[in-house]
């Protein structure tokens, strides 16, 4: 079993993560196996500090262990969640991770700079470990039955809109902008062109 740990606790992706990898508390038709998350930090945030709390306590009662500490992970995980909401934080927090040559999921949005996302890309090719970053909504069993659906025939353009709340930790639409975009590559396909 492939084994994960998850950084920082300020967005409900490290509770629906953990529940689907680890079996626990979902339906089975939303587990993804392979990989289990035995070991987590809380962390840090400086968009919603609030949410630590309550998400650390639903990690807690997933049975994941809790460390204080993103470094005290190194060592007993197979690979990485970075999951901070603050995109301009995960040059940092996936630094460690890369450096000690474990693969890195960098949830959205990826970086907030050009230069961040270089560095962390940079890394990875340098260290040969895998880094990966997308929207779950990419994977949304609604587009993907409209796109494989012969019938909708062929999608000529699209229009995407969501809530886009500005902060100024994530400037421009960094996080929101991503996911509305992110939708359209399954509807175009791999060889879309311009």
């Amino acid at each position: 079993m492939f084994k994960l740990g998850i950084l920082d606790f300020d967005t409900s992706h490290v509770v629906e993560f953990t529940k689907r990898l680890n079996h626990q508390t979902i339906a089975e038709d939303q587990w993804v196996d392979g990989a289990q998350v035995v070991i987590g930090c809380p962390g840090e945030s400086k968009i919603m500090p609030e949410r630590i709390p309550g998400y650390t306590k639903e990690m807690e009662k997933l049975g994941v262990r809790l460390v204080n500490k993103p470094e005290e992970m190194l060592g007993k995980v197979d690979g990485m969640l970075i999951e901070s909401q603050e995109g301009g934080a995960h040059w940092e927090r996936a630094r460690p991770f890369l450096e000690a040559g474990l693969p890195c999921f960098v949830d959205k949005p990826f970086t907030c700079g050009v230069a961040d996302a270089h560095k962390i890309v940079q890394l990875a090719e340098r260290k040969k470990v895998p880094v990966f970053s997308s929207s779950s909504l990419r994977y949304a069993p609604e587009l993907e039955k409209f796109v494989s659906d012969a019938k909708q025939g062929q999608v000529f353009g699209a229009l995407s809109y969501g809530p886009a709340s500005l902060h100024e930790r994530n400037p421009g639409f960094f996080i929101m902008a991503f996911m509305r975009s992110r939708c359209f590559i399954p509807s175009w396909g791999r060889d879309a062109g311009e």
